[in-house]
């Protein structure tokens, strides 16, 4: 046995997990249902780039659909979890992107009015930011969309909200279809039979709201009140969003516990960590004392288990391991879990209850920059 079959076994796995969340959906068709979709884009695109990248190692050549002239390749490798909203050095490009796309959309909010409506939206305003909720929970919010479908969704082509809805909803639908289409072209025996296509999602969707917030309109804002520059509090408010899609949604509405669940976890946290390490540099005279200490700690935590040596961030975000021995892997159905223990050097679900702690005081952090609470 070598590295890559390790590799192999474990995509394998956890793209069962993806085929297994698909027909949840598929499933579980409800009024709602686009706003989980938005959610869970980007993991299930990190594991169609980890294909894409085996694949390339192989100099094997796949023919993709396109969607709006553009190969899906293109489109996945756009919206893989690491991608933007994550990477620290994209951060100014980042803001400019959500602020731009923010006030395209609020344009575009007014087209269809009659001069009654906007004379209303003169004087009372027009909110222009989307919350999505679970239990008062956010786990998702309207810029993301423009973020992940960066490459296909134009807002300027669209000439009114109801074509902006309209061209949203189908290319979400059709990016979800073919990556349905890649993950069930690749799972193969034995991993299709992991599959229960009749499972549904655990789910009461009228613990799900979408509300409506003014962000844009600084006049009337009453979303995200912290002191730090708007599109940064938009970014950190995508960050926590992340965060509870994770570890609300994903274990408890797609009921998945196996790798998929925990790499996406180690991936919102070593994101979070770097994005409040940003923090720190960019905006230290900005933020209070006790603000820097709680993520100076929350970097020294992160920092006693992704150290420069033992590679695993790396080995988190990619699928192609990396510096691990291969005796380290006993058991096919635990690969993931004994490349964890192996790199932090303690068991794995004492590990993951340390990242579970961090996460509490990271979310709060976020909360304090951005001064969001489940009453807003």
């Amino acid at each position: 046995m070598h590295l890559d079959e390790v590799s192999f076994v474990i995509l394998s796995q956890e793209s069962a997990e993806v085929k297994q969340i698909m027909h949840q959906l598929v499933n579980s068709r409800f009024q709602k249902q686009n706003q989980l979709n938005i959610s869970i884009i980007p993991f299930l695109s990190s594991v169609c780039d980890g294909w894409l990248n085996l694949f390339e190692l192989k100099n094997q050549y796949i023919s993709l659909p396109k969607i709006e002239n553009i190969s899906l390749d293109k489109i996945i490798k756009a919206t893989r979890v690491s991608y933007k909203l994550y990477s620290d050095r994209r951060h100014n490009k980042i803001n400019n992107n959500l602020h731009v796309s923010g006030l395209e959309r609020l344009d575009i909010l007014k087209t269809d009015y009659n001069m009654l409506q906007k004379k209303w939206v003169e004087i009372f305003g027009q909110k222009d930011l989307g919350v999505f909720t679970i239990n008062n929970i956010p786990y998702g919010n309207t810029s993301q969309l423009s973020i992940y479908l960066e490459k296909i969704l134009n807002l300027k082509s669209s000439s009114s909200l109801y074509t902006l809805q309209k061209n949203s909803a189908h290319l979400l639908t059709s990016y979800s279809k073919y990556i349905g289409f890649f993950i069930s072209s690749v799972v193969s025996l034995p991993y299709s039979e992991l599959v229960d296509e009749k499972k549904r999602l655990s789910l009461d969707s009228s613990n799900l709201r979408h509300n409506d917030y003014f962000f844009y309109d600084e006049k009337r804002k009453n979303l995200l009140g912290g002191n730090l520059p708007t599109d940064t509090q938009l970014f950190l408010f995508n960050i926590l969003c992340q965060n509870n899609f994770v570890n609300l949604v994903i274990p408890n509405v797609f009921l998945s516990s196996e790798s998929l669940f925990y790499r996406s976890k180690l991936q919102v946290y070593l994101t979070s960590i770097n994005c409040l390490s940003l923090i720190l540099k960019k905006y230290s005279d900005t933020i209070s004392k006790k603000q820097i200490q709680d993520i100076k700690y929350l970097i020294t935590e992160k920092e006693k288990y992704f150290t420069f040596e033992n590679k695993l961030r790396n080995n988190i975000f990619h699928y192609v391991i990396q510096d691990i021995p291969l005796t380290v892997f006993t058991n096919s159905n635990y690969y993931f879990q004994e490349l964890v223990e192996y790199s932090v050097g303690i068991g794995f679900d004492r590990f993951i209850s340390n990242i579970d702690n961090s996460f509490i005081s990271i979310n709060q952090v976020i909360s304090g920059l951005i001064q969001y609470s489940i009453n807003n």
